[in-house]
């Protein structure tokens, strides 16, 4: 090789980022900076004539000795020309660094040389780690609910938890997947109409709402015997594709509480305190009323401690519920629903708050129709409504940030979408990349760069309007999506560069980020990051896709104009 060949090789081999090592009878005998970078070497002479067991712990991953394994691989790479494989090295302070290993002979002046390149594989295994542990979590959540919930695609029932298995009586899931959703139900529902076809028309319903809710007669597969349920369908996305969640409740006892009060009032009360729920009785006309034990336990009440008055309820509704709750009585006392049913929250005695599932029937009517007396159950919901809200946490929002996630953006761009196309408003959709992001994880690792991710959300957060969308689009880019804007483009570009401008100068400033360790002094760490952001402004044209590939060409063009700067898609 001549001496300017061999200058040219040098370069190239210390300038590429992965880490390449030389090995000579079993020996390093050359390595680039990215391996010393990688492994934490001081200086070359640390590193070179060692093997590569001298840097490797005593056994790989499969128990095998380091030194018995990398003689095999070494061999097995002389044999076939090449190997790939994975394998554990250790930092120059001791820590373990997972790589790839991509192995190549070749015969330098007569002599076998063994190429190297590593890829390290930390990023990509705590990924994976994190990715788990984000599954285990949200299937722990969705098999501990006591509701039965199945998923359903267009092929069908495709996932569901334990709660269904043992509702339907079926032995495991892949049985419970095999099924139709007629063999779920008898054929005809009490209403008198086929139950395939209406349980059809209540998923085109649930797709086209969002949600529906609904009573149902179910049947176990292993016995066929019906009961009556509660479901409700939500309409979502999974990997683009459109899904039902079914989530179903069992409410045979509940039947047999209302049944029982037609039948008699006491067996109806006595049957209702005995599964767990507070009765209520209602004088219309006097405004008195009268509340079971149990109903004033539930909000942490003696018997004596509640007046036998409905303000006693009244009162201690949230007042954000408040109107939801008055329309569905005054809707029901007129007679325009034929059910009182109702979730709200209740004020307790400490004045935390119970989410509630209120339920209720007129018993009595004057002469002229006018409902004279109403008797009802209150449900303890408040653990399911937890559930819910974590589920919905996990779904639709960026664990690291809470700012919405992917999912989240996706709907809410949707909505304004449609509501621009009433109202010809613009909006504004900015992709935003922090420009030097990379050297704070580089330098200081991940939990740093953690923090500097949130305090970038909270400055984005103080940025907007409260009905404007602050999202992790993944990394650190983010997405901003402002509503509403000004009908004329002209002035609509001006709002939006004034909020852009605003966002660029704040995420400009200087951060200051502190890890604390309990019992030691905490570590600070100060940082600069700009952002380069790129935005589409649009009235009503194009869709989801379309809108963001339009802000992300402007964040590119934002990024080769110098960074820190702003861009709008043309």
């Amino acid at each position: 090789m001549s001496h300017e060949n061999e200058n040219i090789y040098r370069i190239l081999f210390e300038s590429v980022n992965d880490p390449m090592v030389l090995l000579k009878n079993g020996r390093f005998i050359d390595c680039n900076a990215a391996t010393l970078k990688l492994l934490a070497y001081p200086t070359k002479s640390y590193f070179l004539n060692q093997r590569p067991s001298d840097i490797s712990p005593e056994f790989q991953a499969d128990g095998q000795s380091s030194e018995e394994k990398a003689e095999e691989m070494i061999a097995i790479a002389v044999q076939t020309g090449f190997h790939c494989f994975e394998w554990n090295h250790k930092h120059y302070n001791g820590l373990i660094v997972p790589v790839e290993v991509m192995l190549t002979p070749v015969m330098m002046d007569n002599e076998l040389i063994l190429y190297a390149v590593w890829r390290d594989l930390t990023e990509r295994i705590k990924a994976y780690e994190e990715l788990r542990r984000s599954e285990i979590k949200l299937r722990t959540l969705y098999d501990s609910t006591s509701d039965a919930v199945m998923l359903l695609n267009e092929q069908g029932l495709f996932d569901c938890n334990k709660a269904a298995l043992a509702m339907f009586g079926c032995a495991n899931q892949k049985n419970f997947c095999s099924l139709h959703l007629a063999d779920l139900s008898p054929a005809q529902q009490p209403c008198g109409k086929n139950s395939t076809e209406l349980a059809n028309r209540y998923i085109m319903i649930a797709m086209a709402k969002g949600s529906y809710r609904f009573e149902w007669m179910h049947k176990r597969v292993d016995t066929d015997q019906s009961f009556p349920a509660e479901i409700l369908l939500c309409a979502m996305e999974i990997d683009g594709s459109p899904v039902i969640q079914g989530v179903i409740r069992d409410i045979t006892k509940r039947k047999q509480s209302e049944n029982a009060l037609k039948e008699s009032e006491f067996r109806w009360k006595f049957a209702i305190e005995g599964s767990g729920d507070g009765v209520w009785d209602w004088n219309i006309q006097t405004n008195e009323a009268k509340y079971s034990k149990r109903w004033k336990e539930m909000l942490g009440y003696t018997e004596d401690g509640i007046l036998p008055t409905n303000d006693q309820w009244l009162t201690r509704i949230h007042p954000d519920d408040l109107l939801i709750v008055a329309e569905k009585m005054q809707a029901y006392l007129g007679g325009k629903t034929e059910i009182y049913v109702v979730e709200y929250r209740l004020r307790c005695k400490d004045n935390s708050y119970k989410w509630i599932l209120g339920r209720g029937m007129i018993v009595s009517y004057d002469v002229d129709a006018k409902p004279l007396r109403m008797i009802g159950t209150h449900t303890d919901i408040t653990e399911r409504k937890q559930m819910e809200e974590q589920v919905r946490q996990l779904a639709f929002y960026d664990p690291l940030t809470k700012l919405a996630n992917r999912l989240l953006l996706r709907d809410r761009l949707t909505q304004a979408i449609s509501a621009g196309k009433r109202s010809h408003c613009h909006i504004a959709v900015m992709f935003i990349d922090l420009d030097n992001f990379k050297s704070l994880n580089d330098t200081h690792g991940h939990v740093i760069g953690d923090l500097l991710l949130i305090e970038v959300a909270s400055r984005l957060k103080n940025c907007v309007r409260e009905h404007d969308t602050v999202a992790r689009f993944g990394g650190d880019e983010f997405v901003v999506m402002l509503n509403e804007l000004d009908v004329d483009k002209a002035k609509s570009i001006l709002q939006t560069t004034i909020v852009a401008e605003k966002i660029r100068h704040i995420l400009s400033k200087p951060y200051r980020l502190i890890i604390s360790h309990h019992g030691q002094s905490d570590i600070t760490v100060e940082h600069d990051c700009t952002a380069s952001i790129g935005v589409a402004l649009i009235n009503h044209e194009g869709n989801q896709d379309d809108i963001m590939e339009w802000a992300d060409a402007a964040m590119y063009e934002a990024k080769e104009a110098g960074r820190n700067s702003i861009r709008f898609y043309n």
